[in-house]
């Protein structure tokens, strides 16, 4: 698309289809012919050269063109040998004549196709008058806008204003503009003009913010669904939102509410039309932000046990550069503690003046003093999470300053340490909720048993495998760190309660022996062959421990491990350096924003259930879970800081074999929703003389497809789709309630089965590996058909909620049997339609569906631990 013109109204379009583009037309023999197209200046014609037919038949009149459909939607595409290698967004259809032949066209980039597209369906709908009608109400709108702007900064009324000052006007409305950027804009302007002097007119001032301003891809969104308007009116502005947005229960007065808050133009506002400038507003805005707004406070349960939540972790939180030589500072947990961390770590030695220290051990990293760092945890723990704070203490401190370091958090954090004894007849820990406010020690503890003011514990010790590590690469012998043992003081061992910290063995021992409120830090070059080799018990063994995953000793620059491939695991407590910036901690960060930034995130229903199995190696999908497929599509970017060295495609859920050929038959892709599908057909589906070629009856219990006379095999085409996929989605839901029962029978007998099976075959005979492989296997069972009445409940709802949309976009479009004519429809009146349909089939069966649904809830919470 050419630089020097933005496109930002049809009348552009056009007048860059006048000069022409070159084009490739594709034909079904897997040829690619490269044409330059051009609209004719009478825009009547379309013509291509060169070509083998005589010039008045290589063209096509615009009276005959049908549609113009986008994408690789046409026979000729589906046919072509080298379709794979055209891009989606650059290929568009024209069909004309009477047979609805195609001419299928593929630009050199999706600019130039947006160009060709707006503008021929423009031309469709006006015809010669396309440039009367669009005498740009947008353009109009933006002038009116701009022009009171610039008179009011025009204070003494000379019609011009100073440089400085027109630079900073654009500024304040675009502010990811840079002030040069601006200023070199209008010296542009003025030497092209051989202007002297540089005093700003309003002519240039709305030149000027026209090139720097202007977003086409936001004007190519928007006449997608302003009905060949060069803005939206409350309408479009409703199924924009409704149909690209996915909000529901957009009424007019909610597309009053945003063109009131986002349209800049008074015309606009007063007219209810959002402009290319305040649609651009609004997209950019906090509201259309991509991030859940229901997700930034807590939105999840947080009373289950402490082990069933991912914890936001930090590593050797005092560091705020590399592992070894790096500075030791108080900012390190304030960034951490802000950023929503609610484990931090305390790596602490006997210090000068028998004051403490902080630092890793046998390193050169700087020390800081442990009552400062006390103080601030004090002030800041509570700051971004009221949920617990886990300080994973690691003492190397002689009895003497361990006394210190007891009065320090005695002292300082009180009552804030969480020192109630665990629960002996818990199975579990406490909940987040149940220690809001509290502050757990993560440490050595002495045996219950110990008599006196000290006993001898395992020193932990990380600085030492990385001293051991620094030492290997400078070629020294080095043999294993083994561990050592050191004196613990009786108070600081009382402060520990839920979070003792213990040797890991192996899996079998800690099933045996382990107690809930034990607590294992795992290696990440161990925890990953634990993951690899045991996959399976390591997602079981944290369903009821706490386990910590901290880096491996040769990040010594204080990179970041991945920490997805322990989450898969289910371990909780996944230690981060977060001094490090970069695409871990990016993973970090935004995982943890889901739940409020409250530094606790649910874990999955299967690493949470006891009776439930789940393999973090595994490949197939999780039962109940359908394989999610994300497709992104970047409309467009600003701002972005160039590279270091630089100079100067969504759906997600459920989705129907049966839907997907008549989401590509409507001229859509597999993720677009039904509302959209219609929407765009509808054109095609209105005859020669304005009287629809095809109606749905909407009186039936499933909405039908009826035919107003012949139709064209194309439509034929779109019919029988239509019916398959209406047969399907009934005989889904005639189906569900049946099935959905039975499955939840087999589900019970298998639960009674469990209880007894481990009994049953030990008297079989099997034991060891075999036993618990057959247990593993039963589970896993069990697993599946819990995950098959999700998936029935789960397609079920979106088969009512594909009901509703052919309902909803029937009555807007004017297509339903007996309806009234769109100018008549209001959008109460069009509410009122569809809160009639549900009494037909969607409402009726949700409403069984709820009925039935907590009913089995209650049954299977008998039945399921």
């Amino acid at each position: 698309m050419p630089t020097e013109k933005k496109i930002s109204s049809a009348s552009d379009c056009i007048n860059s289809m006048v000069d022409g583009s070159e084009l490739r037309k594709v034909r079904s023999n897997s040829r690619v012919y490269y044409r330059y197209f051009l609209l004719d200046a009478d825009m009547q014609s379309l013509r291509w050269e060169p070509s083998k037919k005589e010039s008045d038949k290589a063209k096509i009149d615009v009276k005959s063109i049908k549609e113009v459909r986008t994408g690789k939607n046409t026979d000729t595409f589906r046919t072509n040998g080298n379709s794979d290698q055209i891009s989606e967004d650059c290929a568009f259809s024209i069909i004309y004549g009477e047979n609805y032949e195609s001419l299928d066209l593929v630009a050199n980039s999706a600019d130039v196709a947006n160009i060709w597209v707006t503008g021929l369906r423009y031309l469709i709908s006006y015809g010669k008058h396309t440039l009367n009608m669009i005498q740009s109400s947008q353009d109009n709108m933006r002038a009116s806008w701009l022009g009171d702007l610039f008179d009011e900064a025009d204070v003494i009324g000379g019609k011009c204003i100073r440089l400085c000052s027109a630079v900073q006007l654009i500024k304040k409305l675009s502010p990811g503009l840079k002030n040069v950027k601006i200023e070199l804009k209008f010296k542009e302007l003025h030497k092209a003009k051989d202007k002297i002097g540089s005093d700003v007119t309003k002519e240039e001032f709305i030149e000027v913010f026209h090139d720097l301003c202007t977003r086409p891809e936001i004007y190519f969104l928007l006449v997608q669904f302003s009905s060949n308007k060069e803005f939206l009116d409350t309408k479009d502005l409703m199924i924009f939102l409704e149909a690209e947005q996915g909000m529901a229960k957009v009424s007019e007065d909610i597309s009053v509410e945003i063109i009131q808050k986002y349209e800049p133009s008074k015309e606009g506002q007063l007219k209810g039309w959002l402009s290319l400038d305040g649609f651009t507003n609004y997209l950019m805005s906090a509201d259309c932000h991509i991030f859940d707004p229901e997700q930034k406070i807590v939105c999840q349960d947080m009373n289950q046990p402490l082990s069933h939540y991912y914890i936001n972790s930090s590593h050797n939180t005092y560091l705020i550069e590399d592992q070894f030589r790096g500075p030791s500072d108080i900012t390190g947990y304030i960034r951490a503690l802000k950023m929503g961390c609610r484990s931090v770590e305390l790596d602490v030695w006997d210090g000068p003046d028998n004051e403490p220290v902080i630092y890793t051990g046998h390193t050169m990293t700087s020390h800081i003093v442990f009552r400062s760092v006390i103080d601030v945890i004090n002030k800041y723990a509570f700051v971004a999470s009221e949920f617990p704070l886990i300080l994973c203490l690691e003492n190397h401190c002689s009895l003497k300053q361990q006394k210190v370091m007891f009065q320090h958090l005695k002292k300082i954090l009180g009552d804030k340490i969480h020192t109630d004894p665990p629960n002996l007849e818990d199975s579990y820990l406490p909940s987040p909720s149940d220690l809001k406010g509290k502050i757990l020690l993560k440490g050595k503890k002495l045996a219950s048993n110990c008599i006196g003011s000290e006993g001898e514990v395992t020193d932990e010790d990380e600085g030492a495998e990385m001293s051991q590590r620094m030492n290997n690469e400078g070629g020294e012998q080095q043999t294993a760190v083994q561990p050592k043992k050191f004196q613990l003081s009786k108070d600081l061992s009382d402060l520990v309660t839920l979070c003792k910290s213990v040797r890991f063995k192996d899996f079998q021992t800690a099933f045996q022996n382990q107690k809930h409120w034990e607590l294992c830090s795992f290696n990440e070059v161990f925890a990953s062959r634990c993951a690899t080799d045991h996959p399976g018990e390591f997602v079981n063994y944290n369903k009821k421990f706490l386990a910590r995953v901290y880096p491996s000793p040769m990040r010594i620059d204080s990179s970041n491990m991945n920490p997805q491939d322990f989450w898969k695991c289910g371990c909780q407590i996944v230690a981060m350096n977060y001094q490090t910036p970069g695409l871990m901690m990016d993973l970090n960060i935004g995982w943890f924003r889901q739940n409020g930034n409250c530094g606790y995130v649910l874990r999955p229903a299967i690493m949470r259930e006891q009776v439930s199995y789940f393999s973090a190696n595994t490949k197939d999908s999780v039962p109940g879970v359908s394989p999610q497929l994300l497709h992104i599509k970047i409309i467009s970017g600003q701002n972005f800081p160039k590279p270091k060295g630089s100079g100067a495609k969504g759906d997600v859920g459920f989705c129907f074999n049966a839907i997907v050929p008549f989401k590509e038959l409507c001229g859509l892709s597999a993720v677009a929703n039904l509302k959209q599908c219609i929407l765009a057909l509808s054109p095609r589906l209105i005859g020669p003389d304005s009287s629809p070629l095809l109606l749905f009856n909407l009186r039936d219990q499933y909405p039908t497809m009826e035919a107003q006379g012949l139709l064209p095999e194309v439509l034929k085409k779109v019919v029988t789709a239509y019916e398959m996929m209406i047969q399907t989605s009934q005989t889904l839901l005639e189906s569900s309630d049946s099935v959905y029962e039975r499955i939840l029978q087999v589900q019970k007998a298998a639960m009674e089965f469990h209880e007894k099976l481990h009994e049953m075959a030990v008297k079989e005979g099997l034991k060891g590996r075999k036993l618990h492989k057959s247990v593993e296997s039963f589970t896993w069972n069990i697993t599946i058909l819990k995950g098959q009445a999700d998936l029935l409940k789960h397609a079920r709802a979106e088969v009512l909620e594909n009901v509703k949309q052919i309902h909803y976009a029937a009555l807007t479009c004017n297509l339903a049997k007996g309806g009234a004519r769109p100018s008549s429809v209001s959008g109460s009146k069009v509410r009122r339609s569809l809160d009639a349909i549900p009494e037909t089939i969607a409402e009726k069966a949700v409403r069984e569906d709820i009925t039935t649904d907590e009913e089995n809830q209650v049954e299977a919470s008998r039945q399921i631990p």
